[in-house]
């Protein structure tokens, strides 16, 4: 193949191990091809919503373009509006400092099956945001409704299916997740500073054995 078309808002790519480069198109037509230097993500600072990791609080508040709804010294949480649904963003703090990041949808459904596209949505985002994530996977605890898609939201909210999707950056962890319990479903994205989490680990333990 001499070239390709670039990736449109509705293509999802995929990135093989041998770095061949798969673009799915809508109407079921797909291209491949070893040149992919226009397809990468493009370099960017890791962090959570544009802000680096390790930003301090009034960093995060300077660069969000409202006042946050609530706010802790442990986090800093925001409306905002993403896909054509309404998400929480909350920012989590340690020491003051940014070092994880989640989005969590509020908008409601009448029907629970909407939510599996809600999670397909934001999974494309990422995709197409991060390139191919490294895990993908589905669960069933129960699979009573597994040959039923139309009852698929159901099993969700049941706590009977789950799906999650995995990316691992050079610093950066971030897991999709599509989950339910006692009739209620999550769509949610959190975001991990990678390089925090042991020092954040090791500060837990530290006071936890000052209180023996």
């Amino acid at each position: 193949m001499s070239g390709y078309v670039l990736p449109g808002p509705d293509d999802i790519v995929a990135r093989t191990e041998t770095g061949y480069v798969a673009v799915l198109r809508p109407n079921g037509t797909w291209t491949y091809s070893a040149d992919q230097s226009s397809m990468r993500p493009a370099a960017q600072v890791e962090g959570f919503r544009g802000i680096p990791w390790g930003s301090e609080r009034n960093s995060i508040l300077a660069t969000e373009s409202q006042p946050p709804v609530d706010e802790s010294a442990d986090s800093l949480v925001f409306d905002v509006q993403m896909l054509d649904l309404s998400y929480v963003a909350v920012h989590g703090l340690n020491d003051g400092r940014l070092v994880r990041g989640s989005l969590i949808q509020t908008s409601r459904h009448s029907s629970d099956n909407h939510f599996l596209g809600d999670y397909d949505s934001i999974v494309q985002l990422l995709t197409r945001k991060y390139g191919a994530p490294q895990e993908s996977n589905i669960y069933w605890i129960d699979d009573l409704y597994k040959d039923e898609p139309d009852s698929w939201g159901f099993a969700v909210a049941a706590g009977h299916h789950s799906r999650f999707t995995r990316w691992v950056l050079p610093d950066t962890e971030i897991i999709a997740g599509l989950h339910g319990d006692n009739h209620e479903i999550s769509v949610i994205a959190e975001f991990q500073w990678r390089s925090a989490q042991a020092s954040i680990q090791a500060a837990r333990i530290s006071r936890d054995l000052e209180q023996i």
